[in-house]
């Protein structure tokens, strides 16, 4: 089931609506998220003896006192350190330490190095959901202590240094194997560096540990994003085969790309149409590519172009087209691009026709815009360093300049339209390979063309194109090529 994300700010004021309930107080709520944490704790490293705990000088570093409070009378050695061994910033995190202290515990504030080579876990409660700026050099220093540390790590809400809005590092974070986050799931752990420095999440609401209270927070605000499986795939919104039925009820897919040298781009991008069940796929694409096209897949209709006017006859047939896969900056690419622009078809547009939009800035209501990073720079007039900061902005600026619905590829790639951001929960780092956006851009197409609306086909789409990666992950491989992609793609 899809699963609602929230920014860091809804985050925050979802807690302050917690503690002002009657029958919840703020103390409470630590002492359950100290407990969700022990509980995993106890499940997840079971061997475990020795324990290193690191706490922050805000709330996030009083849930690493409230579960020291409860490691204290069981069997772990014990050591506490915090970048604010002083006193902690919040009321409720002040508690929690004086409690820590008066079971006799004590409280470091010069980390020890070789300490963390010895430990059999670290508990990361630096910084959490409220971190909005760079960090200074003695959490950075502190950080890298513990990614260098051969324990495993174990972060309390969000792995400090994380961007918990954006999924960006400020400028390092804590790389976590398990993620205990709390009362909602934070929209930037799912993207950008967010999967990284998470490893496993672990979502408790903490309600549940509260006796005598509803399950679900009362009136949650409206969502940021969702986030998004292959079993959120809605199969009764995909047409139906008949048996008294002719492949043109299943739409027609024109593929414009591979330009000199780009040939495979469009290839990759055509056979994906035919796999994701479109009923013709015809391909337009430079003479040379006619051979190597009908030897890859002969079931493709290949059309030889040598000027831009031998498409309209083609592009008048089309269900959807896909413009862009394997096109340059060459007066050829230019004009196929033009052309393909002028049909009133409802298009998907990936790599050489992005950069001609951005020079040219059109926008449609239409079409299905699939950028990576690099691409969204341009059509932003930005860095790419800049879009992976904010990938959730970069989407809605996409969606909202240039109209229609935005993929912005990636891990977590995101989708947006005016009405919805979903992040895709599947997929792993094989897709960085060249050639996977192409095999992206085609299934889109191909749902388009099954009749799928524009941004259900785009979500389903990714979907199904990170679950053709897991599938392959689950043979225990950890590379493919974009090829591999093409006979794992069902739905």
């Amino acid at each position: 089931m899809q699963q609602p994300l929230y920014t860091a700010k809804q985050a925050q004021q979802m807690d302050c609506h917690l503690i002002e309930q009657p029958d919840i107080t703020a103390d409470q709520l630590m002492q359950h998220a100290a407990a969700a944490c022990l509980d995993e704790i106890k499940k997840r490293y079971p061997q475990v003896t020795t324990i290193t705990l690191l706490a922050g000088g805000g709330n996030n570093g009083g849930d690493a006192y409230a579960l020291a409070c409860l490691l204290h009378n069981l069997p772990y050695t014990l050591r506490v350190f915090s970048l604010s061994a002083d006193r902690s910033s919040q009321p409720t995190a002040e508690h929690a330490r004086q409690d820590y202290l008066s079971l006799g515990g004590s409280i470091e504030a010069t980390l020890d190095q070789s300490h963390l080579y010895q430990t059999q876990l670290i508990v990361d409660a630096m910084f959490g959901v409220g971190l909005n700026r760079p960090l200074n050099q003695l959490a950075c220093d502190w950080i890298q202590a513990a990614n260098q540390a051969p324990a495993p790590v174990l972060s309390v809400d969000v792995p400090s240094g994380l961007d918990a809005d954006s999924g960006a590092e400020m400028p390092m974070a804590v790389r976590a194997d398990t993620t205990v986050t709390f009362v909602c799931r934070k929209r930037g752990l799912y993207t950008a560096a967010g999967k990284d420095c998470c490893g496993t999440i672990v979502f408790d609401d903490l309600l549940h540990r509260q006796n005598n209270q509803p399950t679900d927070l009362a009136d949650p605000p409206k969502p940021a994003a969702w986030l998004v499986g292959f079993d959120d795939i809605n199969k009764t919104q995909l047409k139906s085969r008949l048996h008294n039925s002719h492949k043109n009820d299943y739409g027609h897919v024109v593929v414009v790309g591979g330009d000199l040298g780009m040939g495979g781009a469009a290839i990759l991008a055509a056979e994906a149409a035919l796999r994701s069940g479109a009923g013709v796929v015809s391909l337009a694409t430079r003479p040379q590519h006619l051979s190597a096209a009908l030897a890859r897949c002969p079931a493709i209709m290949v059309h030889a172009i040598e000027h831009a006017q031998q498409l309209d006859s083609l592009l008048e047939r089309a269900s959807v087209i896909v413009v862009g896969v394997g096109l340059g900056d060459s007066e050829w690419s230019r004009a196929l691009c033009e052309r393909a622009l002028a049909s009133p078809a409802p298009k998907v547009m990936d790599a050489g026709i992005l950069h001609y939009v951005a020079q040219h800035f059109c926008s449609n209501p239409d079409w299905i815009l699939t950028p990576h990073p690099g691409e969204a720079a341009a059509l932003l007039a930005t860095t790419t360093a800049s879009v992976q900061a904010n990938r959730f902005l970069a989407a809605e600026q996409l969606s909202k300049r240039y109209g229609g619905v935005c993929i912005l590829k990636g891990t977590g790639s995101i989708v947006c339209s005016a009405e919805r951001t979903a992040v895709c929960a599947a997929g792993n780092p094989m897709l960085a390979t060249a050639g996977s956006g192409d095999v992206l851009s085609g299934l889109v197409g191909g749902l388009c063309a099954l009749g799928l609306p524009p941004m259900t086909a785009a979500e389903y789409a990714v979907l199904i194109h990170a679950n053709a990666a897991d599938q392959i992950a689950r043979y225990g491989r950890n590379k493919l090529i974009a090829t591999d992609l093409l006979s794992h793609i069902y739905y």
